[in-house]
């Protein structure tokens, strides 16, 4: 379909749903089901869905030579404020058809692609992200790299032209997006998921050595080395508090070490294995025991005083308050034996 019949079709749908709207200003499942369609089909043909549109419907080659005016309009790098992703903007769309029990009636060529877009939209939206990323320099550099590996199928190494955190985007697209989506032979496929786990696994490594020295892991580090749930001193109290407010070391932890497992990854160094294999055991303790100092940083700093300059004499413990006992008791009752 031409570029003028899509314009005149989007016209008269616009006509139709207008004539569809009921009065009061309440809409009728004729006019929903109108109004949908008319929506599938202005997306599939609209800027947003601009790099999809050419994979899915067109046949689209991810590496042919010049993809800047899909990129730009895909992304929208000219506008000034960022705007929903194609997936972002279909995937509610098919739902609502389904809902409404809608027929799409916008032709053969939208039921396909919206229908694709949502089967695939974990894919589609990891190669959206990998196209708009720095402006557009990581597709470039995928359709570089996956160039010269076409024309050196000698050279193993030949994925490394990519930077690590474009590559690992890329192995992304390529583990959740069907092949008949890409043209890329199964040798290259290979060599990107080897290249790119290899990536993945630098970074694990990165994060699992940087986590003992985070700002959010100050006071569980010093847990686990002293074994004592009241070692941190107010500086360390600071930092683990409001250092990095939005990181949760506890949760860093399990993630990392989740993904040492799912990756498939091994750890490049066992300097803070300890730390974590300690952090992972005792997760829910450490992370109540850090809440608590965090929420009651006064009470934590008043107990960790009786202990560590009056050896707990009864004096000092009675001159906590009343609700300092209760919070530290509450805690301590919720901490596995």
């Amino acid at each position: 379909m031409g570029a003028l019949m899509k314009i005149v079709l989007q016209v008269l749908l616009l006509l139709i749903l207008q004539t569809h709207r009921p009065c009061h200003g309440q809409r009728s499942p004729v006019s929903r089901c109108v109004e949908l369609n008319f929506e599938a089909a202005t997306l599939q043909s609209g800027d947003s869905c601009v790099l999809l549109d050419t994979v899915i419907t067109h046949g689209g080659d991810i590496i042919a030579d010049d993809m800047s005016e899909v990129l730009d309009a895909t992304c929208g790098f000219h506008l000034e404020n960022p705007r929903p992703t194609c997936v972002e903007s279909v995937v509610p769309v098919v739902a609502g058809i389904a809902e409404d029990g809608c027929e799409v009636t916008g032709g053969r060529v939208v039921a396909n692609f919206i229908s694709a877009v949502n089967d695939s939209s974990e894919g589609f939206g990891m190669l959206t992200q990998l196209a708009c990323k720095r402006v557009g320099e990581c597709y470039v550099d995928a359709q570089k790299a996956i160039k010269y590996c076409h024309q050196n199928p000698g050279d193993e190494g030949c994925m490394n032209y990519m930077t690590c955190e474009c590559l690992t985007d890329l192995l992304s697209v390529i583990e959740n997006l069907s092949s008949q989506f890409l043209r890329i032979n199964e040798a290259i496929i290979e060599k990107i998921k080897v290249a790119g786990t290899t990536c993945r696994c630098e970074d694990v490594n990165y994060r699992a050595l940087s986590l003992e020295l985070s700002p959010s892991c100050a006071l569980p580090e010093k847990i686990v080395r002293d074994r004592d749930i009241f070692s941190g001193d107010n500086p360390v109290i600071t930092d683990t508090c409001n250092g990095t407010p939005d990181r949760n070391c506890v949760e860093d932890v399990v993630d990392t070490v989740d993904d040492f497992v799912d990756y498939g990854c091994e750890q490049i160094t066992d300097a803070n294995e300890d730390f974590i294999d300690a952090l992972k055991e005792n997760s829910e303790d450490i992370e109540k025991a850090t809440g608590f100092a965090c929420q009651n940083s006064e009470c934590y700093s008043a107990i960790r005083t009786c202990g560590y300059y009056y050896q707990y004499d009864i004096t000092c413990i009675k001159a906590l308050s009343y609700q300092c006992k209760q919070d530290f008791l509450s805690t301590m009752e919720s901490l596995s034996d």
